[in-house]
């Protein structure tokens, strides 16, 4: 927000985390002046500009066994219990990544924040595939995890942003260019785990 809200401005922000869904219907609605969501089953009416193809990656314990590998498999990734982002396209996203093992995955926990995710996986309940990793490796309950690149050919999550770009407010073009420069930085500040 520094980026693009004066310090001495009297701007008022309203960001709401919501899903797929909401997030494109409350834009077309005119609830919301710009949206960032993964662009899979984007409405017709919507433009959108890719930020980022987020590659998936495996969260982990920072003490698991696996944590010491440079990448893990999605084989190994099964043979856990999982604990699995319960949003509507990460959901359908994560099924299909496991549709092609040959065993049947041990679901231990569904979670609808990535941050539950987090913190169950940091208490040793299981491991998640996840695509956008926060710059910190400590969950909200104290817990350390690990994001280790999946040494499989995975399809990405692109993460997008939708903005009225006939007429967008000034404000909405500073947000947009500061989503823009964040994700043109390489390494973890892009917030991806890479091979």
């Amino acid at each position: 927000m520094k980026s693009f809200v004066p310090g001495s401005s009297d701007v008022t922000l309203d960001l709401v985390e919501c899903d797929n869904e909401s997030a494109q219907q409350g834009f077309l609605d005119g609830t919301y002046d710009v949206i960032l969501f993964v662009s899979k089953d984007v409405r017709p009416a919507i433009s959108f500009d890719i930020m980022v193809e987020a590659p998936a990656y495996c969260l982990l314990p920072a003490a698991h066994p696996l944590a010491t590998q440079s990448s893990v498999s999605l084989r190994d990734i099964s043979k856990e219990p999982l604990v699995v982002l319960n949003r509507p396209v990460a959901s359908a996203y994560y099924r299909g990544l496991f549709a092609s093992q040959d065993h049947d995955i041990s679901i231990a926990a569904y979670a609808n924040s990535t941050e539950m995710v987090r913190s169950l996986v940091g208490a040793g309940h299981g491991l998640a595939v996840l695509n956008m990793q926060p710059l910190t490796t400590t969950t909200y309950s104290g817990d350390a995890v690990i994001g280790l690149p999946i040494s499989d050919p995975l399809p990405p999550l692109p993460l997008a942003i939708a903005y009225d770009k006939s007429r967008p407010r000034r404000l909405v073009g500073h947000f947009v260019d500061s989503c823009r420069k964040h994700f043109a930085k390489a390494g973890p500040e892009q917030c991806i785990v890479e091979k």
